[in-house]
């Protein structure tokens, strides 16, 4: 009794896997890596900001 379709053995399941895998974890590493350096993008505009407001208080 088949699991699964005849043409799908575990040896191309493998490598079909493995093949997908990589792709997969190269794209979450690339959106983790976009969504940090938006954050650190948005705290130093929130730093400019507030070091502008301190100079124009000052003077």
């Amino acid at each position: 009794m088949f699991l699964y379709p005849a043409f799908i053995t575990p040896s191309t399941l493998t490598i079909s896997l493995y093949l997908l895998t990589l792709p997969a974890i190269v794209i979450i590493l690339l959106v983790w890596f976009i969504r940090k350096m938006n954050s650190i993008d948005k705290t130093l505009i929130e730093i400019l900001k507030e070091l502008k407001l301190s100079k124009t208080d000052k003077e």
